[in-house]
């Protein structure tokens, strides 16, 4: 056999076997040694409120990586309570600012949630607040005819008390009657309005912050590769912590004539327990 036939019948046939087996074995490194790995440094405590923006859960920490660099695409929170089947799930839908500059308000606007990159080198700091966004929806709509009932006693008073053309001879005939010392006059049968209890009901069933131990899953989905991890955690909320939160329900019925009536602002009453890690 002469030297070029080694070299195209076995040389050339050993280096094409090496560089195959060269690709496989760098996927294989990168697949099991350099396995994608986050792990999540919680911070701070549970928030929990009941608002206009629905049943929120606010949580803070830090997100490392290790190995290789990450892509989250979104995250999410499934809330459990312990004694029963009772589970939500919420998503994320406001990132909070993780730093905080006393001297200047602004700071404190969250922002829309988006994917983001987490590197090897640098950990991510996260201030999320979550929404149960079925039970949300359910509310807004009971809110909204909350609105249409009081816009429609507004509307029912003006003509009632013959003010109409006095009122239009302003500017807007209703912020004119908010104006007005008849408007007040509203609030009561507002309250007393058969539709009006009847959506207050509605949305006090709604309501699921109650005295008990809970158990919260954070789910971080990452894509290429496409991964979940969870980090699972636990707290309490106290009977006088589910108290305080049952009182956002009448806050928020309330909210559109306590803002038409230049009242002053409503304040939720948002609740903090410490949490751990199961």
């Amino acid at each position: 056999m002469t030297e070029t036939q080694v070299f195209t019948d076995i040389i050339v046939p050993a280096f094409a076997v090496v560089g195959v087996a060269q690709y496989w074995l760098i996927a294989l490194y990168r697949k099991i040694v350099k396995r994608q790995k986050l792990e999540v440094i919680r911070a701070g405590v549970v928030e929990m409120t009941f608002s206009s923006t629905g049943p929120t859960v606010s949580l803070l920490g830090t997100i490392v990586s290790f190995n290789r660099d990450s892509i989250i695409s979104s995250i999410d929170l499934i809330v459990s309570k312990k004694d029963n089947a009772w589970s939500r799930k919420f998503r994320w839908f406001a990132f909070r600012p993780t730093n905080i500059n006393l001297m200047d308000r602004g700071q404190s606007i969250p922002s829309l949630p988006f994917g983001f990159v987490i590197t090897k080198e640098a950990p991510h700091f996260y201030n999320i607040s979550f929404s149960d966004f079925d039970t949300t929806t359910k509310m807004n709509k009971c809110l909204s005819s909350l609105q249409d009932l009081w816009l429609n006693l507004v509307d029912q008073k003006i003509l009632d008390e013959n003010r109409i053309e006095v009122f239009r001879q302003r500017t807007n005939t209703r912020i004119s009657f908010y104006e007005s010392a008849e408007a007040r006059a509203i609030m009561q049968p507002f309250l007393n309005h058969p539709e009006y209890i009847k959506l207050n009901s509605e949305i006090n069933d709604m309501f699921y912050w109650t005295q008990g131990s809970y158990s919260l899953r954070l789910e971080i989905n990452t894509i290429k590769p496409s991964h979940r991890f969870e980090s699972q955690h636990a707290f309490t909320i106290t009977e006088s912590q589910a108290k305080d939160l049952r009182l956002n329900v009448v806050h928020l019925t309330n909210h559109i004539p306590q803002t038409q009536l230049f009242l002053p602002p409503i304040e939720y009453h948002s609740s903090f327990s410490e949490y751990d890690e199961l």
